[in-house]
């Protein structure tokens, strides 16, 4: 029997708001990006009230080139309060290297990871500002070139001269091996850059724009999401850790958010005496004991953090995770 609150209904079965420790931006191209529309026919139709025509037409969205910059943030402070530990990292960082390996789509063109450049710190608060060690990462265009067409049209530089006492720099390759304590929670600051090009593709469609490439009004830049590229990370981890303890992915696509959430009442003995005790006092610390649990189990949660509260014991729909979370 479900728990009443102070107001006689139905106490939830929520986990509260995880910040996760690693946070994405916003990618954008390093140029204006331009684009296309191929217009394509199929020569079979979706329902019977079309039967009678003979083809059905369709459009896709084309990108001739673009290189793409995303900037990303690791807080240890946050990284305390979910458990992301020196194996999450290590496992962060493949992911970023090889999301895109088995990730092909003839919409999405031919797309790359080109870079991924890393600075860490010493101090779990850091040892300088961050917008300043990212500005070591610069891109520009070859002399002569006025329309990039492919990465080669572009110069990749890091200054890595005299940097600041207690930041080291990384570049992160093929294979990023875990550490022997990779168990222990990251105790470093870290903040990089994420390079990754798109060529005859769109690789993140608006669907409220007809599927259209992002773009910035102002600038004419391309833009990525960082929804789209956490999908990815996701997709990656569920494909190559999925079986491991503690690497289940949380928001994945036909997932019930609610029963996710409310298994902890479930299945651990703390959360589970804890809301059954009643009271707010009790249900603040079982929201506490279930997100503890979550972040435990859901790589994730514990990674880029999650609002683990959502319909109620009264009847509201349950929410379903979507591929766009």
């Amino acid at each position: 029997m479900a728990k009443k609150n102070g107001n006689g209904k139905a106490q939830k079965k929520t986990a509260g708001r995880v910040l996760g420790p690693v946070q994405v931006t916003i990618g954008e191209s390093i140029d204006p990006i331009y684009f296309d529309c191929l217009g394509i026919t199929r020569g079979c139709v979706t329902n019977e009230r079309d039967e009678s025509k003979e083809r059905t037409m369709g459009s896709k969205y084309r990108i001739p080139y673009a290189l793409y910059r995303h900037n990303f943030y690791i807080s240890a402070g946050d990284a305390d309060k979910t458990g992301f530990s020196e194996q999450d990292l290590a496992r962060f960082k493949e992911a970023l290297v090889h999301m895109l390996e088995d990730d092909r789509s003839a919409s999405r063109g031919e797309m790359v990871v080109r870079a991924v450049c890393l600075f860490k710190h010493e101090s779990r608060h850091g040892n300088d500002f961050a917008h300043k060690l990212l500005a070591r990462v610069k891109v520009t265009k070859k002399e002569g070139v006025d329309t990039p067409s492919s990465f080669e049209d572009y110069v990749v530089t890091v200054d890595r001269d005299s940097l600041p006492k207690g930041v080291e720099f990384e570049e992160v390759g093929w294979s990023s091996p875990v550490p022997e304590n990779g168990q222990a929670v990251i105790h470093n600051r870290i903040e990089g850059v994420l390079l990754v090009d798109v060529k005859n593709g769109n690789p993140n469609g608006d669907p409220d724009a007809d599927g259209r490439p992002r773009q910035c009004p102002i600038t004419g830049k391309g833009i990525i999401t960082d929804v789209c590229i956490k999908r990815k990370i996701r997709n990656y981890i569920l494909s190559r850790y999925a079986d491991e303890q503690g690497m289940r992915i949380f928001f994945q696509e036909g997932a019930v958010l609610d029963n996710l959430i409310s298994k902890p009442y479930e299945t651990d003995e703390a959360t589970k005496k804890a809301y059954e005790a009643g009271g707010p006092k009790n249900a603040k610390n079982a929201q506490n004991l279930a997100q503890k649990v979550l972040c435990r189990d859901f790589y994730d949660i514990r990674t880029f953090g999650a609002v683990l509260s959502t319909g109620s014991e009264e009847g509201e729909d349950s929410a379903v995770a979507t591929d766009g979370d």
